[in-house]
């Protein structure tokens, strides 16, 4: 979000503050052609401070809002030009020196090229998913499908210790998408455990629909990062180290594929004792 365009919005709440205002003050005009002076005087006073108190408090919170999108609209500029240079510094480095002379063209230096060359093309395919994801009509072509039984394939891809539990759940839902979902969150849930990566997952069968839950024993998500993970490129510097590999891509996908099914993602986690996400799937 550019400055002209806060600035924009800024005078947008000015003019409905001013609005608000008058809607209030001709209220007190009308009171004033059926009742007596005084009282009018009275509700004309109240309806401007009553209007003054909340338009005040209309404003900070929308300007507020406005400057948190602007500090992550910041971030998300930072993160993405920081995935982008790392690999291509990368390789552009190795290159150079094997060119040169200077290092000589070993298996081990072009697998490292090779293997950053890969990180772009995953950091590529995440935009494309993410971009795919946001489509206003995404298009989603569901069947009548078993969500347990979704859980357990999608599972054994995983070399990871995964315990299945909960009943069969049979939901109209998109099986690739979904699958999608459960792919990044198990990914998520594997890449942020400690080393014996035991990971839990349930299918929970609801009067309204199905949940979903994956946790896991890990490193956690700080108190202060939850309200952001879903995020694009959103990662904590000291839970989501960028050692760990990843754009920030995959919770922002999960969060718009759910919300096209109607359903809603959340998250539970400490530091230091694991995380807990749950999706809820409308029937």
């Amino acid at each position: 979000m550019s400055v002209n365009l806060m600035d924009k919005n800024k005078n947008n709440v000015k003019l409905l503050l001013v609005a608000i205002i008058l809607i209030f003050a001709l209220v007190g005009i009308l009171f004033y052609s059926s009742m007596m002076h005084l009282a009018c005087m009275v509700s004309l006073f109240l309806a401007l401070v009553t209007g003054g108190i909340f338009t005040r408090y209309l404003n900070g919170q929308y300007l507020k809002n406005l400057e948190q999108q602007e500090d992550l609209r910041k971030q998300l500029t930072s993160d993405l030009a920081h995935e982008l240079r790392t690999p291509l510094t990368t390789v552009g480095t190795h290159l150079e020196m094997m060119i040169d002379g200077v290092w000589e063209a070993t298996p081990q230096r072009l697998q490292s090229c090779y293997d950053e060359i890969g990180r772009l093309s995953k950091l590529v395919a995440d935009l494309e998913g993410l971009a795919k994801s946001e489509e206003k009509t995404m298009r989603l072509q569901k069947t009548r499908e078993n969500l347990l039984e979704i859980v357990r394939l999608t599972a054994k891809s995983y070399h990871a210790d995964i315990t299945i539990e909960g009943r069969s759940s049979e939901i109209a839902v998109d099986r690739d998408r979904i699958g999608q979902v459960l792919h990044n969150l198990i990914s998520n849930a594997i890449k942020y455990s400690t080393r014996d990566k035991k990971i839990r997952m349930e299918v929970q069968d609801t009067p309204r629909g199905a949940k979903i839950i994956v946790e896991d024993k890990g490193i956690g998500i700080a108190e202060a990062d939850l309200p952001f993970i879903f995020e694009r490129f959103y990662r904590s510097e000291k839970s989501r180290n960028r050692s760990t590999g990843g754009a920030g891509l995959g919770l922002a996908i999960v969060k718009d594929i759910v919300t096209a099914h109607g359903g809603t993602v959340t998250a539970e986690s400490r530091v230091g004792e694991g995380s807990k996400f749950t999706v809820t799937l409308p029937k």
